[in-house]
């Protein structure tokens, strides 16, 4: 019949998607981008897929303004200068 077996699936990648998360979330229009890790540049998607912005980010930046973009979910994309990306979703509502 069945057989009961205990097995851990995707604890480490929620565990560093819970370390790169961006807030607050939702965000009025300032987010914070987490501490130690160096990301050049930020890119923000709608849920259609499509890019709403792609920013530059100065070395040791910390901080995005989304003031200018219109309420709704989005997808934000954090690249380092390696070009390793990590994702999250975000809700804007000002």
């Amino acid at each position: 019949m069945f057989k009961a077996s205990s097995l851990t699936l995707a604890a480490q990648p929620a565990q560093l998607r819970d370390e790169a998360a961006a807030y607050p979330n939702p965000t009025a229009g300032e987010l914070q981008l987490p501490a130690g890790h160096t990301y050049r540049e930020a890119k923000l998607y709608d849920t259609a897929g499509r890019l709403c912005r792609s920013l530059r980010l100065a070395p040791g930046s910390r901080q995005l303004e989304l003031g200018q973009v219109p309420d709704g979910l989005y997808q934000l994309e954090l690249r380092n200068a390696a070009g390793a990306a990590v994702t999250q979703r975000l809700a804007v509502q000002h």
